[in-house]
């Protein structure tokens, strides 16, 4: 498994249309959304990233639902709902004619905008299991407003320094998790491994500082060290000002 694969980010950064703002939690499919996240980001982990007789079109991931239980920790009754939500909201198309299932993450083969999803580095060692999803239950919004943030975190990330610099406005936006959602939701994904956030101060004062998001197990030689942020202070706790 390679060490990252593209994830289309254009309909996470389009905020009138993005399905992240109908992923809300209330009603009785609000798990749902959080088993059909978990399942976009395994199913881009294995997507061809190329047209080829062995692995099918780019986009295409070809997984039973087996697997897809045994990767992600959950029920199958989970994966089949989770993908439906995926379909309905248009990230995925789904071929059942053959078995197991091919599954195509839509947007990759039309070369639309794609961010870097971090891969290899969030399996166990034998790449049986997704490690960072073990504490996941399917039972708490913090989790679906974590992945949210998360996917947005992804799409915006520069890739040239390897941060993504947000504010928690933007954060709202985007990701439609409400401000006082944000920092419990943050703080779930550095204790799961996810990302790790420094603060800098702003142009505004030397009171005002920023959250900078550096996604884990991709590129770690993009640091804060390599772009010479002098201002920039490590912290194990999210900022509360943004």
């Amino acid at each position: 498994m390679l060490e990252w694969t593209k994830i289309p980010s254009v309909r996470f950064l389009d905020f009138e249309d993005s399905p992240l703002h109908k992923m809300k939690w209330s009603g009785d499919a609000k798990s749902d959304y959080i088993a059909a996240l978990m399942l976009l980001i395994v199913l881009s982990h294995h997507a061809s990233d190329k047209d080829s007789l062995a692995n099918g079109r780019l986009g295409d991931t070809q997984m039973s639902y087996d697997k897809l239980t045994e990767l992600l920790g959950i029920s199958r009754t989970k994966v089949s709902n989770g993908i439906r939500v995926l379909e309905s909201l248009s990230l995925i198309k789904v071929s059942s004619n053959k078995r197991p299932n091919i599954f195509t993450i839509i947007g990759l083969a039309d070369g639309a905008r794609w961010g870097k999803l971090p891969a290899k580095g969030l399996y166990d060692k034998k790449l049986s299991k997704v490690k960072v999803f073990e504490s996941f239950k399917l039972r708490s919004k913090v989790e679906l407003n974590a992945l949210k943030i998360y996917l947005v975190v992804v799409a915006f990330r520069d890739s040239q320094i390897g941060c993504t610099k947000l504010g928690y406005e933007k954060i709202t936006k985007y990701a439609a998790v409400q401000r006082n959602d944000i920092k419990p939701a943050l703080s779930f994904l550095i204790a799961n491994d996810f990302l790790q956030i420094d603060t800098e101060v702003t142009d505004l004062n030397q009171f005002s500082n920023t959250n900078v998001y550096w996604l884990r197990h991709i590129e770690p030689h993009k640091h804060r060290g390599t772009i010479g942020r002098k201002d920039a202070t490590q912290s194990a706790e999210v900022a509360s000002s943004s």
